[in-house]
């Protein structure tokens, strides 16, 4: 299995997920779900036309949308909530992709600045 770790760049923010490359579904499964999203084409151009690279961006923005929309989850609490996305492959190791690790995101009141603007 060959592991990856995502890291927002603001925040530091960070998941591991594996692909099973030996599985024969993971690439298919990696290619039909970057396929299903609008302008697929130009995320594949900016990943210099790597699906697995494509996928992997994606799936971290949404991961994080999904825990910060939530209140922050941990990694199972993540791996339930992505099963319920359309368009998104299960992250239990069932397509050759397992989520291995993610830290909770979440956002607060206590994270803004408040600055007056005339």
């Amino acid at each position: 299995m060959k592991k990856y770790t995502l890291t927002h760049l603001d925040t530091g923010w960070e998941m591991v997920v594996g692909i099973d490359e030996t599985n024969p579904s993971s690439a298919q499964t990696i290619k039909q779900t970057v396929e299903f999203w609008s302008g697929f084409e130009s995320r594949l151009m900016r990943n210099d036309g790597d699906y697995t690279q494509t996928f992997l961006t994606m799936l971290s923005g949404a991961a994080a949308k999904l825990s910060v929309a939530c209140g922050g989850l941990g990694v199972n609490e993540v791996i339930r909530a992505m099963s319920r996305q359309e368009g998104w492959p299960r992250l239990d190791g069932g397509d050759g992709i397992t989520l291995i690790d993610c830290e909770v995101f979440s956002i607060s009141d206590e994270d803004f600045r408040v600055k007056e603007v005339s």
